[in-house]
């Protein structure tokens, strides 16, 4: 499957080579049970090989590379395969019209994916703005699994916020990839709480925490001035840092609770 295959940097390709680890980690991301599972980027199939084994026709995978994903179409028949970019609109469109979603007699909907470490965060976000699945577990770099679990309130920790909670399963050593990376990898579960559901204007919150963040050093109240948030009144969060903000205190300040 391998032999002509050259690595496409602009692809950010670093793929698992460790096939008993692989078993061990997809082994427990299914856990026995008949779910439909989206794997984003199987790259050469370290995982893919043992999700089939166990889901066969509810599997489905997306994978940019052209090659890659005709040699998916051959040894996974029954999996439906997409040659595709996962973050474009039609993409999207098409799992969320897909059986994918609307397979009745499945116990859940789940993506995993070992993300490319350039774009793993828009990733994690486009996947849980359009409520793909009940869980996501990635493999991402080890300093991105740090933003979400760190106690100070990143930027990309708030926004996954209003959507999920995370939590890390295991660090990777650089041993287990191929081309072999700089830095370590965390496997990362994220398991929505559909808190969003309870929040009337998600655009006006994800306008407030951009631009509390404009200028990290600066408090919240210097953010502020001269933009739409200037006339906030909750003096508790103005005199933060974004950094010290909590999700709760931004939507209570906003008032936006449903």
């Amino acid at each position: 499957m391998h032999e002509k295959f050259t690595i496409k940097k602009q692809f950010g390709q670093n793929f698992f080579t460790d096939r008993r680890l692989a078993e061990e980690l997809a082994t427990r991301v299914i856990d026995g049970r008949d779910v439909n599972l989206l794997e984003i980027g199987p790259g050469k199939g370290a995982f893919t090989e043992y999700f089939y084994k166990n889901l066969h026709h509810r599997l489905y995978l997306v994978e940019i590379d052209e090659y890659l994903a005709k040699m998916m179409q051959v040894f996974y028949p029954q999996a439906t395969i997409w040659n595709m970019d996962v973050l474009e609109d039609t993409f999207i469109q098409q799992l969320l019209n897909s059986k994918y979603a609307q397979n009745s007699d499945s116990t859940g909907k789940v993506v995993f994916g070992a993300l490319p470490y350039n774009i793993s965060k828009r990733i994690i976000m486009r996947m849980l703005e359009n409520h793909v699945a009940d869980e996501y577990w990635y493999i991402v770099q080890k300093e991105v699994g740090e933003l979400l679990l760190e106690n100070k309130s990143g930027m990309f920790k708030l926004f996954t916020q209003i959507y999920a909670d995370s939590e890390k399963i295991k660090i990777l050593s650089p041993h287990f990839f191929n081309p072999r990376p700089k830095v370590e990898s965390m496997l990362i579960k994220i398991t929505p709480h559909y808190k969003d559901a309870t929040i009337s204007d998600i655009p006006k919150l994800s306008r407030f925490i951009k631009t509390a963040f404009r200028m990290p050093r600066k408090t919240v109240k210097n953010n502020f001035a001269g933009t739409e948030f200037a006339d906030i009144a909750d003096q508790n969060i103005l005199s933060k840092r974004a950094e010290d903000m909590s999700l709760a205190e931004i939507v209570q300040a906003l008032d936006i609770t449903k």
